[in-house]
């Protein structure tokens, strides 16, 4: 979201008095093997818990309950991660060349490789928001 706050008011102004949002979003954290490795395919800067929980709040919402919860995913190759992402609906501009995403794959490959896999950590934020 590149204007959460709206979008999130927005959803207040169609949402009925004490009507629930239930909703969660990767954070920071997320996608950090692979974005120490290539900094510049970050879709956009990863915000943490209590950065969403400010805006659900001056959009209007009453955060009644959140946690964040981190797990690791093992891939064949961080190719295949990076379409595992892609097919979510994450789409991650080009900011490079694809010389540079060739070498920053390979990097990840063999600085996070395991017997599972490629390792790649995400971190998810679950809240539950009351119209207020």
């Amino acid at each position: 979201l590149t204007d959460p706050v709206s979008a999130f008011r927005a959803w207040h102004s169609v949402t009925l008095p004490e009507g629930r949002l239930v909703a969660g979003w990767f954070v920071h954290g997320t996608l950090g093997e692979f974005l120490a490795a290539c900094p510049e395919a970050a879709p956009f800067v990863w915000r943490d818990a209590d950065e969403w929980i400010g805006l659900l709040s001056r959009a209007g919402w009453a955060v009644r309950r959140h946690d964040t919860k981190q797990f690791v995913r093992h891939h064949d190759d961080s190719a295949a991660m990076l379409r595992e992402v892609h097919n979510a609906g994450a789409v991650i501009p080009r900011r490079g060349g694809i010389a540079r995403l060739r070498q920053a794959l390979h990097h990840h490959n063999r600085d996070h490789r395991h017997p599972e896999g490629v390792r790649s950590t995400f971190r998810f934020l679950r809240v539950e928001a009351v119209r207020s």
